[in-house]
């Protein structure tokens, strides 16, 4: 489905794709999709590109209020996103040992050569790479939002990425690694002299919710502390609950997930657990 210049509410009610699309369930362009739970139908025959959502080549997309599952590639994906807002989404369990061409393969969100793209209010669950993954992107943002369940890295920021950082929580789940980080960067000493550096602006990050921890305990060594010119305050900065409790959908995927969320039993899974 592609959704272009729209406005599509969905008041709860769900876009999946039909067994023999291998493309992803949504592609968007341009227009705002509010309350929807996307998810993919299993398919043993799914290409390299089984996204749940792929916003591509866009400008001025918001996507807020949805719940959107089980991507075989990437279940949000963007590249060459001009001025884009994702705001209070459940994005959650990407598939991994499924059916995906490389194999093992459960990356959640993919930002690409992107501009002033926002994430805000989001809970991102279950993964085990790309919580999300900024590389190329300059002026965005990730602001006020609770990453479960990560594995070794929650975000991970390359190439020439300019990020504010800022009011995140990460919890801690049965998948994640004990020396995981809340967000990194690649070791800057092995990148060769004249390569482009991500810069990546860090602020009342925690983890585990309610343990404030120091950025060497938090992070990678390797994050450039360079402060923004173009710092998106948030006036309205959300408890760790208050994101769970209120991102997503209407509808019973999304209380599921908030509950293994807040009963901290959340899994990385192979299979989406259907409908």
């Amino acid at each position: 489905m592609s959704a272009a210049g729209v406005t599509l509410r969905c008041e709860g009610g769900a876009l999946t794709n039909t067994p023999e699309n291998t493309q992803a369930v949504l592609v968007i362009q341009t227009g705002t999709v509010e309350g929807c739970l996307i998810y993919r139908t299993p398919n043993v025959a799914l290409s390299c590109c089984a996204d749940t959502v792929s916003i591509l080549n866009a400008q001025d997309v918001v996507l807020r209020g949805n719940t959107i599952l089980w991507g075989v590639d990437g279940t949000l994906d963007m590249s060459k996103c001009d001025d884009c807002l994702i705001e209070q989404n459940i994005i959650a369990e990407s598939l991994n040992c499924s059916t995906h061409v490389k194999g093992c393969h459960s990356y959640l969100s993919l930002v690409d050569a992107s501009r002033r793209v926002r994430f805000v209010h989001n809970l991102l669950v279950s993964a085990k790479a790309r919580m999300p993954q900024f590389q190329d992107c300059m002026d965005c943002a990730f602001l006020n939002n609770v990453i479960a369940n990560y594995d070794g890295v929650g975000t991970l920021v390359v190439e020439c990425t300019e990020l504010d950082y800022a009011n995140n929580f990460g919890l801690r789940g049965l998948d994640t690694d004990d020396i995981a980080y809340l967000v990194r960067t690649p070791n800057l000493d092995d990148l060769p002299p004249d390569a482009c550096r991500p810069k990546v602006f860090l602020a009342s990050n925690s983890v585990d919710w309610y343990r404030v921890t120091s950025p060497s305990t938090m992070q990678s060594g390797t994050i450039v502390f360079a402060p923004l010119t173009a710092y998106y305050p948030l006036e309205d900065i959300w408890t760790a609950a208050e994101i769970v409790e209120n991102a997503g959908a209407v509808g019973e995927q999304t209380t599921r997930v908030r509950g293994c969320v807040m009963a901290g039993d959340c899994r990385i899974i192979d299979q989406s657990p259907g409908l």
